[in-house]
């Protein structure tokens, strides 16, 4: 890839439902081997952003490039396709297949008719070890034939970026992956970033854990109001007044 080329480009963004904008004129970029942290109150649009990228919802405004591919009206499929993945904050897992089916299932050269090809996916062994590096790398594979319905909490969160990675995706989006874990759970997830990231060639976190967004974000866009209120290092954004203020309810000096 070229490095001069951002992995995605958001210029000009707007988003309306009805006489609500939910994103105002937001504009940022994530470039190559950067981990983005997009961090805001709760309703500041850090979701709808998601949806605007990954084709769950149409832009009113504004323009979204995917590697220098204009991808703001592109069917969600087509967006997949290209090398763009996500995590969603409610796990959506298929509880009734295994951890490793689960895997399997996901590879984007499986996805048109996902459950009529598993049988003959199963009996590709390059597929099967292919899904098992994933489960290895997110500490899975001794749960590999455990039925996915059954897996503790921050299992199942692993096992949701497995299935994202399977489609060797160029971008990974996690829409707050760290929701509902405790602080081993968290100090684990920290660790199984960190161990996707040479697979990729960017991520943009979603989160509200301040731990986790200062451990792995290399730069941070806050929003509020469906607005960019500040963008930069991790230390220049939790040192901005405004994001203080919005975000923390803290003064500057009381940081």
């Amino acid at each position: 890839m070229n490095p001069a080329v951002p992995v995605i480009q958001i210029e000009g963004l707007c988003k309306d439902f009805g006489g609500l904008r939910a994103i105002d004129d937001l504009s940022f970029e994530v470039r190559s081997r950067e981990i983005v942290g997009v961090v805001g109150p709760n309703g500041a649009g850090k979701s709808v952003l998601v949806n605007l990228i990954t084709g769950f919802y149409r832009a009113t405004v504004g323009a979204i490039r995917f590697m220098g591919t204009d991808i703001t009206r592109l069917p969600r499929h087509r967006i997949s396709r290209l090398g763009v993945a996500r995590t969603f904050q409610n796990i959506r897992l298929f509880n009734r297949m295994t951890v490793l089916e689960n895997v399997l299932v996901a590879n984007k050269l499986h996805g048109t008719a996902p459950f009529a090809s598993l049988l003959a996916v199963r009996r590709q062994q390059r597929e099967v070890a292919a899904a098992m590096d994933l489960l290895t790398l997110m500490r899975l594979a001794d749960r590999a034939d455990q039925m996915a319905g059954t897996l503790p909490y921050g299992d199942a969160r692993r096992l949701e970026i497995a299935r994202a990675l399977a489609g060797t995706p160029k971008l990974l989006i996690l829409d707050e992956p760290a929701a509902g874990m405790n602080e081993e759970e968290t100090a684990e997830l920290i660790e199984d970033v960190r161990s996707t990231r040479s697979l990729l060639e960017a991520i943009i976190l979603i989160e509200h854990d301040m731990t986790l967004i200062r451990e792995l974000s290399d730069r941070l866009v806050a929003m509020d109001y469906g607005r960019k209120m500040a963008e930069g290092t991790t230390e220049a954004v939790f040192a901005n007044p405004v994001f203080l203020k919005a975000y923390l309810g803290l003064e500057a000096d009381n940081a």
